[in-house]
């Protein structure tokens, strides 16, 4: 046979070759999204060693003297599905009503720390709803302006991080503690109906002023 043939074998073994390995990654990528989605939109079950490091966190309570919420939201302030779940409705409740903590992660853009923090300093509910109702949602970005993180406040970025990160690294996500004692969490914003599903047996949270 001729070189020519020789090099013209060779050439189509690898552009094969190569066609192979780039299908193989396709079909990787696709089952991955896939799991990740199927996984994404079920509840998770989670330790309870990891709900003593969610409980320490510093976040915003949704009301005064809350003292030990069953339910914890993170999120981005950047964030537009959190922005979504804010003002979702839970039966004839929004999300925002519910007795909560919402605990800010920063991922999603450069100033999404500074929000964080600005937030975490207010810790006040109607500056995290000023950050969700004034969502410009074409340029992805919370109303709150950001602030410079000192050290200390950096650290508590690094926790909250990590816990989240821990979970599933995804926003919003939700973790609850059921009335039977068990905790789960849940990643993204699910239909109303199914929302509703998911957090009718989130156990009564606890007020300082209020025994269980």
């Amino acid at each position: 046979m001729s070189n020519s043939f020789h090099a013209m074998t060779e050439k189509k073994f690898l552009f094969l070759n190569r066609f192979s390995c780039f299908f193989i990654k396709i079909v990787i990528l696709v089952l991955a999204c896939y799991i990740a989605n199927a996984h994404a939109q079920v509840p998770q079950r989670v330790d309870k060693s990891v709900w003593a490091n969610i409980i320490k966190l510093q976040g915003i309570a949704t009301e005064p003297g809350l003292h030990s919420p069953a339910l914890y939201i993170f999120f981005d302030p950047n964030c537009p599905y959190c922005a979504k779940l804010w003002s979702s409705k839970v039966g004839s409740r929004s999300v925002s009503d519910l007795p909560a903590v919402w605990i800010p992660v920063a991922y999603l853009d450069k100033s999404s720390s500074g929000k964080a923090v600005t937030l975490l300093r207010g810790a006040r509910k109607d500056w995290l709803a000023a950050n969700f109702s004034g969502f410009d949602y074409e340029r992805r970005s919370g109303a709150i302006l950001p602030s410079a993180p000192n050290s200390t406040e950096q650290r508590t970025l690094n926790r909250a991080l990590a816990v989240w990160e821990n979970l599933g690294a995804g926003s919003p996500l939700m973790v609850w503690r059921a009335t039977d004692g068990k905790i789960f969490s849940f990643i993204g914003l699910p239909r109303e109906e199914r929302l509703k599903e998911l957090l009718s047996d989130v156990a009564p949270s606890r007020l300082e002023n209020y025994k269980q």
